[in-house]
């Protein structure tokens, strides 16, 4: 009994305790609550597209495959074109080092065009240089070529995938050696190749509409002032050449007898050659006579009218022509001047003055090349005798070159009534 008297006390007590604080108007404080955890929405994870490189946008491009984010190529006067210059593995060329700073591009936003090259190639050329004697085989000699270098180039609009120029380089043909040897490094598959494709073969050929098409001509400066040309040298009459054998005499009254067959601009009717050339580019044009005598000394005529064009267009014959980018070239305009141009960049005469050309009517060229030295002949008047050291020689034929004034497009029409070559007996 004497255990149950506290517990009941403490009953009274907490009921007592209960009841005040109803009356004062206290309410007993709210049970703690653990806090429910919110889900956070978390943003999946997005892999950013690729950043293409301006090396992999130019080898795209190099596959005729626009790229969208690049700059348009315009063709328009005062512009020069940012470019890049990559090799066939998609690499990019060693030459765009060469490019001149305002030509090379750095981004993509700046592209432009794209230059695609492909690798040298040997080539066997149809010239033979004999028969050459064997030590494996000395009763049956062995028959030897020459050969050349070749690579394919492309100038393609980076923005729209479209090829703009496109063109075969050559290099220089091989020399005939005066023996046969298996150790020669020049000796590849049976031929004789000459030196390889440089930067200034390609980027110097006149020929070669790639250099004229990224440089808008019209953005070259005009001089302020015409340099004063090197005084010719004094004239030496030239042989005389009535006694020579006459290789070919064409009055362009026959069938085409070009290496190449006629462009849809190029007719031969009524005794006349005509070339009707538009074009919005510069441009330096010729053609081989394929009934030409190669020879190292010849004599060549050409009766020629420029019938329309401009002051500035220049025509006239070719020889020494050996391979693309290896011949000369005697040209006039009706400007009142004459040039012997060379194709590979180092003209031998720069433009002079002469009161012997006829604008808009027959004038008649005529070259001597005789044991290196070149006689020059406008309707009949010796305008030049000048030494020319080039290595190479062989067929003749006719060459105009248009668009040097800087214009964007241009409608040109030259004639072409006889072509004659003798060599001496």
């Amino acid at each position: 009994m004497r255990m149950a008297a506290p517990i009941i006390v403490v009953v009274v007590v907490l009921a007592s305790m209960l009841t005040a604080c109803g009356a004062s108007g206290l309410k007993p404080a709210p049970p703690t609550q653990t806090p429910i955890p919110v889900p956070t929405t978390q943003t999946p994870t997005v892999t950013a597209t690729p950043v293409l490189s301006l090396q992999e946008v130019s080898a795209r491009v190099c596959k005729s495959e626009g790229f969208p984010l690049a700059a348009d190529y315009v063709e328009a006067p005062g512009t020069r074109h940012k470019i890049y210059m990559m090799d066939e593995h998609g690499n990019k060329h060693p030459w765009f080092a060469n490019l001149s700073a305002d030509l090379q591009a750095t981004s993509i936003e700046e592209l432009e065009a794209v230059l695609c090259l492909t690798d040298q190639r040997p080539r066997r050329s149809i010239s033979s240089c004999g028969k050459y004697a064997s030590t494996f085989n000395p009763l049956s000699p062995i028959e030897l070529y020459r050969g050349y270098y070749w690579m394919s180039a492309r100038l393609i609009a980076a923005k729209t995938g479209k090829t703009m120029v496109s063109d075969t380089i050559e290099s220089n043909l091989g020399s005939c050696p005066d023996e046969y040897s298996t150790d020669d490094p020049n000796l590849i598959e049976g031929a004789y190749f000459g030196g390889g494709i440089t930067w200034n073969m390609v980027w110097g050929l006149d020929n070669f509409g790639i250099q004229y098409t990224i440089i808008n001509p019209s953005s070259t400066p005009t001089p302020t002032a015409t340099p004063t040309p090197t005084p010719l040298p004094p004239l030496i009459p030239g042989p005389p050449t009535d006694n020579w054998q006459v290789e070919l005499d064409d009055d362009f009254t026959g069938d085409w007898i070009f290496s190449w067959q006629p462009a849809p601009d190029e007719t031969m009717e009524n005794g006349l050659l005509t070339w009707h050339i538009q074009s919005p580019h510069y441009l330096y044009y010729s053609k081989v006579h394929e009934w030409s005598y190669p020879s190292h000394n010849a004599y060549v005529r050409l009766v020629v009218r420029h019938a329309s064009g401009l002051a500035s267009d220049e025509y006239g014959l070719l020889f020494r022509r050996e391979a693309p980018g290896n011949e000369l070239a005697f040209l006039i305009s009706d400007n009142g001047t004459f040039r012997l141009h060379a194709t590979n960049g180092s003209d031998p005469i720069g433009q002079y003055p002469t009161n012997n050309i006829r604008p808009g009517d027959w004038n008649t060229l005529e070259v001597i090349d005789y044991e290196g030295e070149v006689f020059l002949y406008i309707n009949g008047v010796q305008v030049a005798s000048v030494y020319v050291d080039e290595p190479y020689f062989g067929d003749v034929g006719i060459a105009v070159q248009v668009g040097e004034d800087g214009v964007t497009s241009y409608d040109s029409i030259f004639q072409f009534d006889h072509l004659e070559q003798r060599v001496p007996e």
